[in-house]
């Protein structure tokens, strides 16, 4: 599952174990549990601390404890935000970019206007997804989650071909 949302195999598995498990877990379980070195179980919920999508929290021993964000709207919107912030900006960025340079060489090469035509129009594209995607995330998770469970409501049964 967590390569569907574009994130490493094994963070994913991280994830699901701190998801799954009833009680906080310190690195070393998740280590022992899952097989993996330790110091690579803390790189991966560091970054899943990062994320959002676990937190510490108070331990009675020295150990750091972890536990994930039990809502799957709640972490899937954090996990969309974060490829958000890691992909699409970056994305846009480059894509403002080659606008900008179309842009000029249509200026001095009239025949490069139908070229220019299309990148603006991918750059359209790009910025009308962004704003969508800021507007999903802003919207916070249930009142997202009521949205799409609506409109799903309100489409008709199928499957993408």
């Amino acid at each position: 599952m967590a390569t569907s949302f574009a994130m490493n195999r094994t963070l994913g598995r991280v994830h699901a174990l701190v998801y799954i498990s009833i009680e906080p877990v310190d690195v070393d379980t998740v280590a022992t549990r899952l097989a993996l070195s330790r110091e690579h179980c803390v790189t991966l919920i560091e970054e899943l601390v990062s994320w959002g999508l676990v937190r510490e929290v108070d331990s009675k021993d020295t150990l750091a404890r972890y536990e994930a964000e039990q809502d799957p709207w709640s972490w899937f919107l954090r996990t969309v935000r974060e490829r958000y912030t890691r992909e699409f900006l970056p994305l846009q960025k480059s894509v403002r970019q080659v606008h900008d340079h179309a842009r000029e060489l249509a200026a001095s090469k009239p025949a490069l206007r139908e070229t220019l035509e299309r990148v603006e129009r991918f750059s359209r594209f790009i910025d009308e997804v962004l704003r969508f995607i800021d507007a999903f995330v802003n919207m916070g998770a249930k009142p997202m989650a009521a949205v799409l469970k609506t409109v799903a409501k309100l489409m008709p049964r199928g499957r993408f071909r």
